[in-house]
């Protein structure tokens, strides 16, 4: 009996040891030496379900720190100020996080996360996959288009602005969609739509597109007609017919004899093409010694007209003396003058 309660003792007392040791262990892992880190804070005005303390503060994917704390605004700025539900404070979620420098790297401290506000550094909500997990996410956006909130008090970490999460912005268009349909007079439309309908019936049954219509299939039934008289079958089986023949014709000897002889005269042609060079130097040759001819004969033919005109006028005399005296073809010497000499 002694020795089991000796064994309980024991092991109570090795448990009590345990847990002392595990609760200085939490405490020496929590205590300010471990939590290094840049404090940092931003403002939601929307759900932030899902998302814990301990949660992971990334950057473009990257752990970067961890989420210390969830809250309202109004309960950490504002205790003592009554409650007013319709205030901004009121309608803010507070989470504080710690970066990390180390992951950041440089000094990054409270002034270099001023001086990336003003570049455009902001924080907002996003989920793991569909889990429904959410977690912090740091990133660029346009400054312009995304100014930081003004707010009534001092932060006591640094500041980074809080944008609008994927979902929150899904949902505000999905709101605004629908604000704009109550707008709509749904009544008013169906009727419209009604009338449109029975226009399009009564323009379909009796108006232009009937008749539209009619003509379109009076068309198809002449065509199906001519298609029929046309007797396609046989058309196609002659035109099958006419290329079978044209081929036949086309790979025949004939073809081929043509082919050849044409090939014989081009190269007879080739053959002439290259003997009418010289042939043609010939001809101008020629034709440069007859322009020399040609220039002396009309250098002489002045002369030779002359001679010629000048003869023309002798013989023309001495046949008006033989027409004279046609004795004088009979005889060496003329008669003398009548009157000189003779009885």
């Amino acid at each position: 009996m002694t020795e089991t309660r000796a064994a309980f003792v024991r092991t109570g007392l090795m448990i009590v040891l345990g847990a002392a040791v595990l609760v200085g262990l939490v405490l020496l892992l929590g205590g300010p030496r471990f939590q290094t880190g840049v404090p940092c804070e931003s403002y939601f005005s929307e759900s932030v379900e899902g998302l814990e303390v301990g949660t992971a503060v990334k950057y473009r994917g990257v752990a970067v720190g961890v989420v210390k704390a969830i809250g309202l605004a109004a309960a950490v700025y504002a205790p003592d100020a009554p409650a007013d539900m319709r205030s901004e404070a009121a309608r803010l979620v507070l989470v504080r996080y710690q970066i990390n420098p180390r992951r950041i790297g440089g000094n990054f401290d409270a002034t270099r996360v001023a001086a990336a506000v003003r570049q455009g550094l902001r924080a907002r909500l996003a989920m793991q996959g569909i889990t429904g997990v959410s977690y912090l996410e740091l990133d660029f956006v346009d400054p312009a288009a995304h100014p930081p909130r003004a707010l009534p008090w001092t932060p006591q970490g640094a500041y980074i602005p809080a944008i609008p999460s994927i979902i929150a912005q899904v949902q505000d268009a999905a709101q605004r969609f629908v604000a704009r349909l109550d707008r709509v007079d749904i009544v008013a439309l169906v009727a419209n739509l009604q009338n449109l309908l029975v226009t399009l019936h009564d323009t379909v049954a009796s108006g232009d597109v009937h008749a539209a219509l009619d003509e379109a299939a009076g068309l198809m039934r002449d065509a199906r007609v001519a298609l029929r008289q046309a007797d396609v079958p046989g058309l196609t089986a002659d035109l099958r017919q006419t290329s079978t023949s044209l081929r036949e014709e086309a790979t025949g000897p004939e073809v081929h004899r043509v082919l050849a002889n044409a090939a014989q005269a081009a190269d007879r042609l080739a053959a002439a093409a290259e003997r009418l060079g010289p042939l043609i130097g010939v001809l101008q040759s020629a034709a440069r010694h007859a322009n020399g001819v040609t220039a002396d004969v009309e250098q002489s033919l002045p002369g030779i007209l002359r001679d010629v005109r000048e003869s023309a006028s002798n013989l023309r005399s001495a046949t008006d003396v033989i027409r004279d005296n046609p004795g004088l073809l009979l005889r060496a010497v003329p008669p003398p003058p009548r009157g000189q000499g003779g009885r």
